[in-house]
């Protein structure tokens, strides 16, 4: 199995992407925020029992899928958690799988037009400047994972779908 895992900041496009590359691959996208809103609905907006069950819920649909998937897209805003990344890795090559990381970053202007545009959303996203700043400062600056299997894509003045068509490109070249 196939995990690709695409990570950055609230608002840079990680749904968006996966979407369209999804089009483009056929593999299913788990988005991070369906386990965010389940937790959150049960326990609340903080607190260490909602963050145990967004790491449960994610873990589980990775390892479910690792084993009956072809490939999976995956997104996350929280690259500095390396037990989960490296949790999640483990899960994968257990199944004779590779993950494959897909860093999207944006200019701030950007970013910041993006998250106020996602207002009324379906799920609980972060769509203000405070937010922003309260989110980053409690999980830290956003870091690029390093591995072998590595990309990066910079969303500022370029389309979801030329996105996907440029990390289907890259993956291409890293498979060999």
């Amino acid at each position: 199995m196939e995990l690709i895992f695409i990570y950055g900041p609230p608002g840079v496009g990680k749904l968006t992407v996966a979407r369209e590359l999804s089009g483009i691959l056929g593999y299913s996208v788990f988005h991070n925020h369906i386990a965010i809103d389940l937790a959150k609905s049960i326990y609340g907006n903080s607190g260490p029992r909602t963050q145990e069950m967004i790491r449960a819920v994610n873990l589980a649909a990775i390892a479910t899928t690792a084993s009956i998937e072809k490939g999976l897209i995956f997104t996350y805003a929280r690259p500095n958690d390396l037990d989960f990344i490296g949790r999640t890795i483990d899960i994968v090559e257990r199944s004779g799988g590779c993950v494959f990381f897909v860093e999207l970053r944006c200019d701030a202007r950007t970013l910041l037009r993006r998250m106020a545009s996602r207002k009324g959303s379906a799920f609980s996203k972060i769509t203000e400047k405070k937010e922003f700043f309260e989110f980053k400062k409690m999980y830290g600056p956003f870091k690029k994972i390093r591995s072998q299997h590595s990309i990066s894509i910079n969303t500022s003045k370029m389309s979801s779908q030329a996105a996907a068509s440029a990390i289907k490109k890259k993956l291409s070249m890293q498979r060999g």
